[in-house]
Parts: C-alpha cells; sequence; structure tokens
C-alpha cells in the first residue's frame, strides 16, 4: 500500500509539472469510478492527500500487528490451559471470577470450546488492566521464562504506539518519551512518525519476540501437551 501511494504520488506530481492533468482522478485516468477525486487542487495539495494516507496505512498496520499480538497470547493461554490448567488459574489468571455456571458448561460442553471460552475471558481480564507490560510479565511469571530485556523493551515500546494512536491522536506522552530513548521518531510537537520504516521495523521486533518466546516454551516442552501434561493437576 505504501509503494502503491508513493508511485500514485509521483504519477500526479509529474502530471501536474507536465500541466497535463489538475486532479487526482485525471492523473491516474479514473474520472468514472473515483469522481470525489477530481476536485482541482494544487500539487502541494495533492502531496499531502497521499502523505495523510500513508501515515493511515501505517496506523493501520500497527493496529492490526497489535491485534495480531493479541491472538499469539490467547493462542499461548489455550496451550497452558491444556498443559496446566489448575497452575495457570492459581497463577497468572488467578481470580474470584474463574467459574462457570452450569449452563455453560452444558452449552459449550465440548472440552476445546470450554478451552476457547476459558482463554478468551482469561485474556479479556488480564487486557482490562491496560497494561501491556504487567500482561506480558505475567505470562512470561507463568511459564518460568526469561526474555532479553532489549528484545522486550523494544517490542513493548512498539506495541505501546497503538494505544497513542487510539487514545492520544498519535501524540507521545510523558512515559513513552520517557521509554523511547530515541528508538521512535518524534516530530517537534511530539507526534510520533508513522511511516514504513516505523511499522516494518515494528513487525519485525514484535515477530522476534514472539520467535523468542516460541523457542523458550519449546526448550522447556511447554508447547506440547502431550509431552508435558501433568495429570496430577
Amino acid at each position: 500500500m505504501d509503494a502503491s501511494l508513493v508511485n500514485a504520488n509521483r504519477i500526479c506530481r509529474d502530471a501536474a509539472k507536465n500541466n497535463s492533468a489538475k486532479t487526482i482522478a485525471d492523473a491516474l485516468k479514473s474520472k468514472e469510478n473515483y469522481p470525489q477525486l477530481n476536485t482541482p487542487c494544487k500539487p502541494i495539495d495533492i502531496g499531502r492527500t497521499f502523505k495523510t494516507a500513508r501515515t493511515k496505512v501505517h496506523e493501520q498496520a500497527i493496529v492490526e500487528l497489535y491485534k495480531y499480538y493479541m491472538t499469539y497470547l490467547l493462542n499461548l493461554i489455550k496451550e497452558f490451559l491444556t498443559i496446566a490448567p489448575t497452575r495457570l488459574l492459581k497463577g497468572a489468571a488467578a481470580s474470584q471470577d474463574n467459574k462457570m455456571s452450569y449452563e455453560d458448561i452444558l452449552l459449550h460442553y465440548d472440552n476445546n470450546e470450554l478451552i476457547e471460552i476459558m482463554s478468551k475471558g482469561i485474556l479479556r481480564r488480564l487486557e482490562n488492566a491496560r497494561d501491556t507490560q504487567g500482561l506480558l510479565q505475567k505470562i512470561l511469571k507463568f511459564s518460568g521464562i526469561s526474555i532479553n530485556e532489549q528484545t522486550k523493551k523494544r517490542a513493548l515500546l512498539y506495541l505501546n504506539i497503538r494505544h497513542l494512536i487510539i487514545h492520544n491522536n498519535s501524540k507521545a506522552d510523558e512515559k513513552f518519551i520517557r521509554m523511547n530513548d530515541g528508538l521512535i521518531k518524534i516530530n517537534s510537537k511530539n507526534k510520533i512518525i508513522l511511516n514504513y520504516e516505523l511499522s516494518s521495523n515494528a513487525i519485525q521486533t514484535i515477530s522476534a519476540l514472539c520467535s523468542e518466546i516460541d523457542e523458550k516454551l519449546l526448550g522447556k516442552k511447554l508447547l506440547n501437551p502431550v509431552m508435558t501434561h501433568d495429570k496430577t493437576e
């Protein structure tokens, strides 16, 4: 998407220089399908349009990446519920809300369905604490693994951008600025610069975190229920 917008902007800019088109629709030969792009405007206005569009693409990339990360944690909780359910419910997911009605059990009597419902409930409750770092720490504490601090710090920084996009108009707050340490580019108004470099680095960094967690869990055989299930629990 970023590449498409860059190329479309270049076509429009070249068309404006050659006086062969005065609108985005003219330059992209799309007047019939996209009449809303047929309003005459100056090259600087067209440039701003594409810059805004590119920013929105990377906002969405960060938001979607956070969703994938939460899905990853949900699947970890499912694995843990399969391997050591009582240990999980007494530890990282301890709560008075860890109960189901007879009706819920009867409606979802399949074991996989029960695990799905319990996993979503546990993750939702942990997520409601609005503490991305705390949520990860509970998962790591339960599993008894340690992650490279630099990898964890960088990943959590990128994950926190999602909250700032949604709740603070992409503006860095004091906590984020303290955590940043120059890794994320911020302009003079404390707005996070959302571009391809940032979203690409975010994907790579969070992927590296998940890969390290997987490697450590596999090393402890915590992702293989057949080998690690403890019947005494």
